[in-house]
């Protein structure tokens, strides 16, 4: 399963750090996206971390085409925001969990039929509230 994770301030660029360490470990295709201006020394050198070079809209308009789940660390506000224009139908959507990092709290957004074809949800679900 292909997942992306991306992260708005430097203490949730400690965390997407740390969920993609633990998701790659699990055998997950994970790759995570910090702010460049949180892109340290110590995240560059781990695998599968990446800079944010554009904004969060034409990101998750990327990413939406090219994963099968998007976690998204910060206010749910920006998830929303960054997934209206680009969702289409609820059985071909990628998964989309948005983390709130201080609260330890996570919403699952666009929860419909994932546990056919990805799975994302069936796995994560445990840690997942159901939303929208």
């Amino acid at each position: 399963m292909k997942i992306a994770v991306i992260s708005f301030t430097r203490r949730g660029s400690r965390l997407c750090s740390f969920l993609v360490e633990k998701l790659r470990e699990r055998g997950e295709d994970c790759a995570g996206y910090v702010q460049q201006r949180f892109f340290s020394e110590e995240i560059r050198q781990q695998k599968g971390m990446n800079p944010v070079t554009e904004g969060v809209g034409e990101w998750t308009e990327k990413q939406f085409n090219e994963m099968d789940g998007l976690i998204y660390i910060g206010a749910a506000g920006i998830a929303v925001r960054a997934i209206a224009p680009v969702l289409k139908s609820k059985l071909t959507d990628p998964a989309v969990v948005e983390w709130m990092k201080r609260e330890a709290l996570r919403f699952l957004f666009c929860p419909a039929m994932w546990e056919g074809p990805t799975g994302l949800p069936k796995r994560r679900r445990k840690s997942a509230m159901p939303c929208l």
